[in-house]
């Protein structure tokens, strides 16, 4: 591009109302004024009151890749958002929900709320769905035609989506106004006007890019249309700068060759494909159990006194539910079952094989979801800093928010499934390969040996409940929890089974120390008070201290109950009194 073009189009720049003819869709070219021309046109007409027998549709295509596309062409057309349906890929029971309704409400498409309803990102709908959107279109359209029908139906879709549902909407609106926005691609007069317009809201403009720079951009293809352009300008613009900006073509072609500045989605799944995709992990969940039997004389995942997690309700309407069940069901497997057998394998496969921690960092994962999803966060401490950090990595590499939306959940499901999937699939070669390898036996070995000085949570558990039946612990006033105790304790728990020597009494003497540690840490408490004797008449004096001793005396004896001590102190009340 020579210098006097390029300040040609400099100029052209303070006549904004002629390339800007709508926010969002920048150029001067004869393909996007026609389309936005024409679209004002057909909005106006649906925005007049339909008569009881008109009908109307218009299908209108954008590219893909950029939703804030509909954003903009509603705003021009002057369309209320109140009756606008915002769909989403891989949220088809979210979709299907604001569709066709469900037990606790209603769908856009059985009660329109307004004369309009706009239906955007249709090519979002599975297969199933779009049948089904088809068939209700078409009911819709038969009771517009005999005079049953008051609203209008706006379709907003990609241009890339599947080709089927193009052809199936024009067979079966005809009489549909069909408008389609040009790509970038084929109006490439207009990319240093939309630079200009993506630029500006980056705090720059047009003059930061060279005449070099500028014909680098209106060369390029564009396949991600105006999304890739919008997120090239706001890497082109980060961090910012408060000094003045010269991006040359070498820089632009730095940016380009980068990571693909069209916006991509993760590969989702069909929500009627859950359950098969639950049965292969089930799978291989069992075959880890039989392998590690084969290895270690018992199963990889040994539930002890933890109850084994329920299944998640796969066929629930309600992604949110689906969604907490296999976080609660992963935990229960991969932390409490699966300790420590996980943690020895796992280093096995690090220090042995020398294969990376992603299996690792999987389970922190996973461990964090739940934390995060059923335990309130301290939001000043450091640990739960870390869950958030963590989780939100994980919602972020899942579905590419750190928060899901409602319509992501589905996508954060799939994503769990495909983790856990991979994960097992891990645990099992990991198996395989200690029982085909040379020191097979050292290995196993190791293995056992580790086992008995690692113990598992649930192992502490039952011991310390153990303990505290035979101290009388387990009801009454001074009764303990046992998972409360064993969580206080845990640390040193692992520390003092570490200490222990290998013989036959090491769980014996375990059993010892945590009868001593309860003494010590938990004493228990008279179940009467000096309150009680006020109540019961007796004045302040030294005759609280002489009954306090007697009563605590027959306490530590005959571990009386609150009753019985009572009895007494009115018996040694009484006495005082009448002495």
């Amino acid at each position: 591009m020579d210098l006097a073009t390029y300040r040609e189009l400099v100029d052209r720049l303070a006549e904004e109302e002629r390339w800007l003819p709508v926010p969002g869709l920048a150029g001067l070219s004869l393909g996007l004024h026609g389309f936005v021309d024409r679209w004002r046109g057909v909005a106006e007409r649906l925005s007049r009151s339909p008569e009881s027998a008109s009908q109307a549709a218009v299908i209108l295509v954008r590219p893909g890749g950029f939703d804030r596309l509909s954003e903009d062409l509603l705003a021009a057309g002057g369309i209320s958002r109140t009756g606008r349906v915002k769909l989403y890929p891989g949220a088809n029971l979210y979709n299907a929900d604001r569709l066709f309704g469900s037990a606790a409400r209603s769908g856009a498409l059985e009660s329109p709320a307004t004369q309009v309803v706009v239906l955007d990102g249709v090519d979002y709908l599975d297969q199933t769905l779009s049948q089904r959107l088809l068939r209700h279109i078409s009911a819709w359209w038969l009771h517009a035609e005999q005079g049953a029908a008051s609203f209008h139906i706006v379709l907003l879709l990609n241009d890339d989506g599947p080709h089927e549902l193009h052809l199936s909407l024009r067979e079966l609106l005809p009489a549909a106004d069909r408008l389609q926005l040009p790509r970038l691609r084929d109006r490439r007069e207009d990319v240093p006007f939309c630079l200009h317009y993506e630029a500006r809201a980056c705090g720059g403009s047009l003059n930061d890019f060279d005449p070099g720079s500028l014909q680098r951009l209106m060369d390029h293809s564009w396949p991600g249309d105006l999304g890739e352009l919008n997120v090239l300008v706001r890497r082109l613009y980060h961090p910012p700068s408060e000094r003045a900006r010269r991006f040359t073509k070498d820089k632009i072609n730095e940016v380009l060759r980068g990571p693909s500045s069209a916006r991509s989605t993760r590969v989702v799944m069909n929500p009627m494909d859950w359950p098969l995709q639950w049965l292969e992990v089930d799978v291989l969940y069992k075959h880890c159990n039989r392998r590690a039997n084969a290895l270690i004389d018992g199963p990889f995942f040994a539930m002890g006194t933890t109850e084994s997690a329920a299944d998640p309700s796969w066929y629930s309407q309600c992604p949110e539910l689906i969604f907490l069940q296999l976080v609660s069901w992963a935990y229960r497997k991969i932390v409490e079952e699966a300790e420590p057998n996980l943690r020895i394998v796992l280093d096995v496969h690090e220090q042995v094989f020398h294969r990376d921690d992603q299996a690792r960092q999987t389970c922190q994962a996973l461990n964090k979801l739940r934390t995060y999803e059923q335990h309130r966060l301290e939001y000043g401490s450091a640990h739960d800093a870390f869950t958030r950090s963590t989780v939100e990595e994980w919602f972020r590499k899942a579905c590419g928010d750190p928060v899901p939306e409602p319509w992501q959940v589905e996508t954060c499901i799939a994503a769990l499934l495909c983790d856990l999937k991979n994960l097992f699939s891990c645990i099992l070669e990991i198996l395989r390969r200690i029982e085909n390898d040379d020191l097979r036996e050292i290995l196993v070995e190791q293995w056992k040996q580790r086992r008995e000085t690692t113990w598992p949570k649930h192992r502490f558990v039952t011991l310390v409940t153990e303990v505290l039946r035979l101290l009388g612990r387990v009801e009454g006033p001074n009764a303990l929890a046992p998972e409360a105790v064993t969580e206080k304790l845990l640390s040193r728990l692992q520390e003092q089974l570490r200490i222990l020597v290998d013989g036959s009494d090491k769980e014996q003497r375990l059993r010892t120390w945590v009868e001593r540690v309860i003494a010590d840490d938990f004493p228990e408490t008279m179940p009467i008070s000096t309150r009680d004797l006020q109540l019961l008449g007796l004045q302040p004096g030294p005759a609280y201290k002489q009954i306090m001793e007697l009563l605590q005396a027959e306490y530590d004896n005959k571990k009386s109950s609150r009753e019985s001590l009572l009895e007494l102190s009115k018996q040694l009340v009484q006495a005082r009194t009448i002495g």
